[in-house]
């Protein structure tokens, strides 16, 4: 038998009871401080993703809306320099739609029923029947605003009429994110490499890039000429100064930024005539066009917009078939 401290015997089976209960109670009391500490640590970790996720979210919010300020302020810029270029300007009212004209005519119709008319006109007169100057008019416009400005690209059907524009300093990447006047705009703007000569007849291959906006904006539609019927009813028209240079797509492909269908420069003809034969090869649509000596090419690229691929680009050929001036 035990004793406890007064030398009274105890039972030791009580005194172990009692134990094991204070000890109970001290591990209980335990556990529940190491609770109430996961509780708090559980809580500040809570809290602070809290904290994160509302600062992502502002973050978020704030792009975004400086994305949609930006696509906002770059069709009002756009738009303007629209007010003052019309593709159809420099057609004369008898280059317009008339009563023999069963199906409405497309541009490229009417662009080459007034250089009909210019042909048959009586050299003796000295009347053209054809004027180019809302054309000049409007192009050295945009010039005095940036001499940068090469010309005018425009496709049927589709958002693509913008200044076409080309560094005289060297600088590709500025155009990436700046309008036409100068201004920072992420959209940026259409433009030809710096390596090209901005008389498109001079290169063998003009290459041009624009963002795929989403929403439609720049070069967002070359998408459009992923379907059979667009890509062989619609061309691609670059006014100039000189006159206006008409395109017929042979090829359209997705690839990548480090592929060299961006190449401009070629060492002899045959080289870019066997870039052309592999150009055309890659194409996910049909095309009875092809690229012999003596003609000339432009390459419309602009990035996919879609998967996880950043360099995924859209590649679209066209060979020039015509040039009005």
């Amino acid at each position: 038998m035990a004793k406890d401290k007064n030398g009274k015997t105890c039972d030791k089976t009580v005194f172990e009871d009692s134990l094991d209960e204070y000890q109970g109670e001290g591990e209980a009391k335990v556990k529940n401080v190491r609770s109430a500490k996961r509780r708090k640590t559980v809580n500040a970790l809570f809290m602070a993703v809290i904290g994160v996720c509302a600062a992502v979210l502002v973050v978020c919010i704030v792009l975004i809306a400086r994305n949609l300020s930006d696509k906002e302020r770059g069709r009002e810029v756009y738009d303007e320099a629209a007010e003052r270029f019309d593709p159809e300007a420099i057609l004369d009212e008898d280059a317009s739609q008339t009563e023999d004209d069963e199906i409405p005519l497309s541009l490229y119709e009417k662009l080459k029923k007034m250089s009909e008319k210019k042909d048959d006109t009586n050299e003796e007169s000295g009347e053209s029947g054809v004027s180019l100057d809302n054309l000049r008019a409007s192009i050295t416009w945009l010039k005095q605003i940036n001499d940068d400005v090469v010309g005018w690209i425009y496709v049927e059907d589709t958002t693509i009429n913008y200044p076409l524009m080309r560094s005289t300093n060297g600088d590709d990447d500025y155009y990436l994110d700046h309008a036409y006047n100068g201004e920072y705009l992420s959209v940026g703007s259409i433009y030809m490499v710096s390596n090209c000569d901005p008389v498109p007849t001079n290169n063998y291959n003009t290459l041009i890039y624009g963002h795929n906006v989403v929403g439609g904006a720049m070069f967002h539609d070359v998408m459009k000429f992923l379907e059979q019927d667009f890509f062989d009813t619609h061309k691609v028209f670059i006014y100039t100064l000189d006159g206006v240079y008409v395109y017929q797509p042979f090829s359209i492909y997705k690839t990548t930024s480090d592929y060299k269908y961006i190449q401009t420069q070629f060492y002899n003809e045959q080289e870019y005539l066997d870039y052309a034969a592999e150009m055309k090869s890659n194409s996910s649509l049909y095309s009875d066009l092809s690229i012999s000596s003596g003609d000339t090419m432009i390459t419309l690229s602009t990035c996919t917009g879609t998967g996880v691929v950043s360099n995924a680009r859209y590649s679209l050929h066209a060979k020039l078939i015509d040039f009005i001036g």
